[in-house]
């Protein structure tokens, strides 16, 4: 199915999203300053890391021809840089791929977020090992969240990885046998 044959709607819970975004800037502010009291390349490396996401979040949107990618996406994890950097590298630049990149570019921003969660973890447990534990544990339950709150409501659950996840789970375990 191309761009053009796929419904084009915005999220309809674009308020809801940018409610659960606004912990999310909060806890990834306090981190990059978290890490600045160690060193200031730290924050940079995270920033980075973060930035990487982005484009990498920006280039599945495009592979998977995804319809908001550039206007109405809710992209999980705050990469919100994610339509911006569509716009600006991929929009009409780019052929569809082979059938089982979209799967290795998904793992691969799947892999860059988890890095944004476990690359400050040993600088948070220098700080206080409650930060080293709460941080991991609000990135999980956010991601569940958003997948359960946002992921279910949007048009391209078919295509998208964490729409897919969030098929599996409530199937797997809101599914009933009679």
């Amino acid at each position: 199915m191309t761009k053009s044959e796929q419904p084009c709607a915005r999220c309809e819970r674009q308020t809801l999203y940018w409610i659960l975004m606004v912990p999310v800037f909060t806890v990834m502010i306090l981190v990059i300053i978290a890490l600045w009291r160690f060193a200031p390349l730290l924050s940079l490396i995270y920033i980075a890391i973060w930035l990487v996401a982005n484009l990498l979040e920006a280039y599945c949107c495009e592979d998977l021809k995804c319809p908001h990618a550039g206007k109405g996406c809710h992209p999980i994890g705050g990469f919100i840089l994610a339509p911006v950097f569509y716009r600006l590298f991929f929009y009409n630049k780019m052929e569809k791929t082979g059938a089982g990149l979209n799967w290795f570019l998904e793992l691969g921003a799947t892999a860059v977020a988890v890095s944004l969660i476990l690359f400050p973890i040993y600088w948070l447990y220098k700080l206080h090992p409650i930060y080293a534990i709460v941080y991991p544990v609000f990135s999980v339950v956010y991601v569940f969240t958003h997948v359960f709150l946002i992921c279910s409501a949007c048009v391209v659950t078919r295509t998208c990885m964490m729409g897919m996840l969030q098929r599996r789970l409530r199937n797997g375990i809101f599914k009933t046998t009679a």
